[in-house]
């Protein structure tokens, strides 16, 4: 799942909307999406003002009042396709909210998908995304694909015989795998989710964001500058039995961390993640929100964290895995002092430390 820093650059990566009218709505054929079409509706002709990140949340705010609150899943990702004035005129898309229904022949979707797919050089994860989509999804989908199909010149091997188009293609994949399209004079703007974890709730201009419960519950933000010491310690003094690896993922204690940055901030703090939070002194607490807020901050500077879905707006990959002190590392040497790095199943998870830097 994208953490703090991953959700912050594509927050960044789609400032392209604002200002921008948005003139055609595509929305998937899904209860999450298509429940909302009035609301959606309301968007049309409206602008984004402004894009606010709390936590692993984003936050939009339309010219006409509307707002909408986003969460990304576990594998969802945004594209911004620059829209060319050649563009434009080949799409020439309606002003309206479009249902995707796999029965039609949406072309101005397969165009759209066409520069998707050119622009930010998805091809060799198209039929990845497939196959996650049919491990959650497996009717009626399973045998969908072809035994081998040739896209934009690249050859796919899957498990069915006859040859499927291109553009037969194109609208499965919007159909199975895009939930959202906003088509604005400078771009067009994708969010697809293999796995339909992600959100996009539109709400009406007289709530707020502060009062809904996923966003008023969260924590000391992990990328706040200053960081939120008071609050932060606070939070976890409320558990004083819960070890604290456990803790660090409760988005009410620290919003925007996860597993990957939980594992990287108790190394740098040297604690050991199975240390109840009763055992931890005030200073302790102190030094491990300095080193959540550091590794949060050294992420964002190397573009966010891509260990296996999660890339930029542009199609691009982030580069902090490269530079990981735990995470990921298991029976590799530590960067500190040579012990080999251990890790372990542990509530649903995978935990990654050093015994010998973080002793218990």
């Amino acid at each position: 799942m994208p953490e703090g820093p991953e959700v912050e650059l594509v927050r960044q990566g789609l400032l392209t909307l604002l200002q921008s009218k948005i003139h055609s709505i595509i929305v998937a054929n899904h209860p999450h999406y298509s429940s909302q079409l009035e609301l959606f509706e309301h968007l049309l002709s409206t602008s984004l003002v402004s894009l606010e990140r709390r936590g692993k949340w984003l936050l939009f705010q339309f010219s006409n009042l509307f707002k909408a609150l986003h969460h990304l899943g576990m594998s969802g990702k945004w594209r911004v396709i620059p829209l060319t004035k050649e563009l434009q005129e080949l799409l020439n898309p309606p002003n309206k909210v479009q249902v995707i229904n796999f029965q039609q022949n949406h072309s101005s979707l397969q165009k759209i998908l066409f520069e998707y797919f050119s622009i930010n050089n998805a091809k060799p994860n198209t039929i990845k995304e497939f196959r996650r989509y049919q491990r959650f999804h497996p009717k009626p989908w399973k045998d969908t694909l072809p035994q081998s199909t040739k896209l934009l010149g690249k050859t796919f091997i899957t498990n069915e015989t006859p040859p499927l188009t291109l553009f037969y293609l194109l609208n499965l994949f919007f159909y199975l795998l895009v939930k959202i399209a906003f088509i604005t004079q400078k771009a067009i703007s994708v969010f697809h989710d293999s796995r339909t974890f992600g959100s996009f709730q539109v709400m009406k201009p007289n709530t707020r964001f502060s009062e809904h419960p996923s966003i008023k519950k969260l924590g000391a933000e992990i990328l706040e500058t200053p960081f939120n010491h008071s609050l932060f310690q606070s939070r976890v003094r409320k558990h004083h039995n819960i070890d604290i690896a456990t803790l660090l993922l409760d988005q009410s204690v620290i919003a925007g961390c996860g597993n990957i940055y939980r594992a990287e901030a108790l190394f740098l703090a040297q604690i050991n993640p199975f240390t109840k939070v009763k055992d931890l002194q005030d200073s302790v607490l102190e030094q491990l929100g300095e080193a959540l807020h550091f590794v949060a901050h050294r992420s964002l500077k190397h573009g966010g964290s891509s260990i296996s879905s999660y890339q930029h707006t542009d199609g691009s990959s982030g580069s902090q895995q490269e530079t990981f002190y735990v995470y990921n590392r298991a029976a590799d040497p530590c960067v500190k002092c040579g012990t080999l790095i251990q890790k372990q199943k542990y509530k649903g998870r995978t935990i990654y430390w050093c015994p010998k830097c973080q002793k218990q």
